[in-house]
């Protein structure tokens, strides 16, 4: 579940007894933001009342009239503008517009008359959009929950469940469920009795670090224990074994976790076999991150490998043990 800001939506006070003890417990309750937003469709009919409204016949009316009053000094305004804008020797033309508009009322007859035939546009306007409203800018500026109806809502409060993602908040994408991409890889090492497999989970999105730390810890239990507590997954050890000792021992599978693994260890529930990204784990990028070609990735791996015994020197220096290397390019 991925969690944001407006998750926490109430709390509640509960009396409890204790021994005997009155006492007044907190309880936290998940929610969601504009839960109700989806199937939506735009409010046609206020926009085309509203538009009418504008140009209904009184309004227009009304505006008739102030156009009549204020005729003289409007006629000196528009004959000014009309003087500004061209030359001398074509003025003569502004003062004769301004003599007719003074003893005339037909500039206001006719913006009555398009006044009131706008409110028949109003009505081409509703049937307008509620034909070619397009749903693109519903999505964007109010579906907060297209696609995801309540029930589903409700069901992931109660159960809770963790996706593939990548990214975070308004730049984050969303995956598969962990069942499906544990289930794949689980049938994958039972096909394959010699492959070995890193896994590493290197970031979240969510307040709750706690809760999605063990759910995907559980569900690697789940699928990579068996009934008889024997792990595929490596378990902590001193010094890491050789390749081929793995295979022998069918631990396979080493697990990483980055951020998360701080959650584990705060709340003491890290099982052996995951391990820290931050203190046992390197990546290429740190060497390959200005390469663009195929050429400079391959200078820079064989690079990388020749100096391999400084390398381990280094790592054994700076920290004691080697660190795992792995292929991370842009």
């Amino acid at each position: 579940m991925v969690y944001d800001e407006n998750s926490i939506s109430s709390k509640r006070s509960v009396n409890n007894h204790e021994r005997g003890r009155k006492m007044n417990v907190e309880k936290t309750f998940a929610g969601t933001h504009n839960s109700a937003a989806y199937n939506l469709t735009y409010d046609c009919d206020s926009l085309a009342d509203a538009c009418k409204l504008k140009y209904a016949s009184n309004s227009c009316n009304e505006q008739y009239e102030t156009c009549k009053n204020n005729r003289t000094a409007s006629c000196d305004i528009q004959a000014n503008v009309f003087k500004n804008w061209n030359p001398t020797f074509f003025q003569w033309t502004g003062d004769l517009f301004n003599s007719i508009c003074k003893t005339s009322d037909i500039l206001c007859v006719a913006w009555r008359t398009v006044c009131k035939g706008s409110g028949n546009a109003c009505e081409l306007l509703r049937d307008a959009c509620k034909k070619d409203f397009s749903n693109r800018v519903l999505e964007c500026l109010w579906e907060n929950n297209q696609g995801y109806p309540i029930k589903q809502q409700l069901e992931d409060v109660g159960n809770g469940s963790v996706v593939s993602c990548h990214g975070e908040r308004l730049r984050r994408a969303l995956g598969t469920n962990l069942d499906s991409i544990f289930l794949d890889i689980k049938k994958f090492m039972e096909d394959n009795p010699n492959e070995i497999l890193n896994i590493a989970f290197g970031d979240y999105d969510g307040l709750n670090g706690t809760f999605v730390a063990n759910y995907i810890q559980d569900k690697l239990e789940y699928y990579f224990v068996n009934g008889s507590g024997y792990s595929l997954m490596l378990q902590e050890k001193r010094g890491w074994p050789k390749l081929n000792k793995m295979i022998e021992i069918n631990q396979r599978i080493v697990i990483w976790f980055g951020r998360l693994y701080y959650w584990l260890w705060l709340n003491n529930t890290r099982k052996d076999w995951v391990h820290s990204i931050n203190t046992h784990f390197t990546v290429s990028y740190t060497y390959t991150a200005g390469d663009l070609t195929a050429q400079q990735l391959n200078e820079s791996f064989n690079g990388w490998s020749n100096n391999s015994q400084n390398v381990i020197a280094d790592d054994l220096k700076n920290y004691g043990y080697i660190r795992w290397q792995t292929i991370d390019v842009t």
